[in-house]
């Protein structure tokens, strides 16, 4: 299922990115680009330049692959490395709506790659959750988030996205449940997630579960 990102709600597009980030071992100061603590699309310079920037740690590791084509490191390195990348595209004041798609796939396939050889590590596979998810893959992203909790089921961060990829699916009590545990497990956000915008979508869902439909309705494209 494609993601409509030009109606996907900013609150979502900034939230997924935010726990990507904390996630991942980033090769770029984020905090300089200013890209916490606002929602607007303000890393500077074009996509050329901005690959440029990712381009060659990404063709460093893919050289390291080369000798040993099943490194659970080097194939993590390089979807998180396409992840930060990809992060940046969808941030930047001259990038198209989608521009990013690509290199979220490409991030996407490392990290495939990676759970094949283990998929034990919580923080690693809800990485690849999100970038299966802005690559237009909602069901394999909520199946990885799934997955985490048979073997962490108290990993808070695997919640807080879980919601926003039941929202995106149309499964509003299901995203009600994830954002409500994450609360539950991280009320104070001290790590990765937003107990704030995990309020608001419990209080925005809730009122679009109690209130009565007129007459029928096409539910929007997520």
């Amino acid at each position: 299922m494609a993601i409509n990102k030009q109606r996907m709600s900013t609150s979502f597009r900034v939230a997924i990115v935010i726990i990507c980030l904390m996630l991942v071992v980033t090769l770029i100061p984020w905090g300089a680009l200013g890209i916490f603590g606002n929602n607007n699309r303000n890393v500077p310079g074009s996509q050329d330049a901005i690959a440029s920037r990712h381009r060659p740690g990404v063709e460093m590791l893919q050289a390291q692959l080369a000798s040993d084509p099943t490194s659970y490191t080097v194939l993590v390195g390089i979807g998180r490395a396409y992840s930060v990348w990809a992060s940046e595209v969808m941030m930047a004041d001259t990038a198209g709506v989608g521009s990013d798609s690509t290199i979220w796939s490409s991030a996407a396939t490392y990290f495939d790659r990676a759970l094949e050889v283990a998929a034990d590590n919580p923080a690693d596979m809800m990485d690849a959750s999100i970038a299966r998810y802005y690559s237009g893959n909602v069901a394999g992203a909520i199946e990885l988030a799934e997955a985490v909790w048979a073997i962490d089921p108290e990993f808070a961060p695997s919640y807080f996205n879980a919601g926003i990829f039941f929202e995106t699916a149309g499964r509003t009590a299901d995203a009600i449940a994830a954002y409500t545990r994450y609360l539950e497990l991280d009320p104070q956000g001290t790590g990765p997630g937003d107990p704030s915008v995990a309020q608001a979508a419990i209080a925005r869902l809730s009122a679009v579960v109690t209130t009565p439909a007129v007459g029928a309705t096409v539910p929007p494209t997520p």
